[in-house]
């Protein structure tokens, strides 16, 4: 039988503080891996806050940016309604999706944004799809060191891939942690992958191709023999020059 508690970000911010250029953690709060670094980074405190209440808004404001960061290209079109703009975007679509990035400010408001030449999209929209993922009530959403309040938050965009984020509050946590616990009961593995929203078909067939280009791509690169002009594979164009082939140009990806 185990048990896993879910921490918080103060272990992180201590042993940051204490010089660590890597911290390991136990089970830990996805958020709290940028929640730990910011506490570190502006040494926020009740005191240097100068309130109880503005104290918890900039832990829930830091929460926040990592929620919205934590599941990767989620926030930029991985997870998304209007799923094509993001698959057919420019740079390569979900073929060169790129990865959100925070850009966090000391009064607590954040932009969400990407890599320069990548695919994927930030907008309005993706990122609020990511906002309310998985949190059950978004007055409330309970983390190991602040309850965030999402009611009050703003989004504006400022520019292609560029959003604002902003209004986020906080109060103290609760005096419990969520914990994850498992007991043996006989041998019995399963895997899955859960594909949703609209035209869900459409996407596994995008999704396998890419898995497939990804696939030849690591073949190509670990060839020996590999051939010294460029190879096509028909949804994109794999540059073999060196033994480490990568995606040079994809076009926009289509279902058929």
């Amino acid at each position: 039988m185990s048990f896993n508690v879910y921490f918080g970000a103060y272990g992180i911010r201590d042993a940051l503080a204490q010089g660590a250029q890597i911290v390991v953690t136990g089970r830990c709060a996805d958020s709290a891996l940028v929640l730990g670094p910011l506490m570190f980074e502006y040494g926020w405190s009740v005191e240097s806050c100068r309130s109880l209440e503005r104290y918890y808004d900039l832990l829930a404001s830091a929460s926040l940016a990592g929620h919205i960061i934590e599941c990767g290209c989620h926030a930029t079109g991985g997870n998304f309604t209007d799923w094509r703009l993001s698959a057919d975007s420019d740079c390569g679509g979900w073929s060169n999706v790129g990865f959100p990035i925070v850009d966090f400010s000391p009064d607590g408001s954040f932009v969400v944004t990407k890599p320069a030449r990548t695919g994927g999209l930030v907008s309005v929209a993706t990122v609020s799809e990511q906002l309310v993922y998985e949190i059950g009530d978004p007055t409330a959403y309970l983390l190991p060191d602040v309850i965030v309040d999402m009611s009050h938050t703003t989004l504006k965009q400022l520019a292609p891939d560029r959003v604002w984020v902003s209004g986020a509050r906080g109060r103290p946590p609760t005096a419990f942690f969520k914990t994850s616990s498992t007991y043996f009961d006989g041998y019995r593995i399963t895997a899955e992958l859960m594909i949703g929203g609209f035209e869900a078909r459409i996407k596994v067939s995008i999704y396998l191709s890419l898995h497939i280009l990804c696939s030849l791509s690591l073949a190509l690169s670990l060839c020996s023999n590999a051939v010294s002009t460029g190879t096509t594979c028909g949804r994109c164009y794999l540059d073999t020059s060196t033994t480490n082939a990568r995606v040079s140009k994809a076009p926009r990806l289509s279902p058929h």
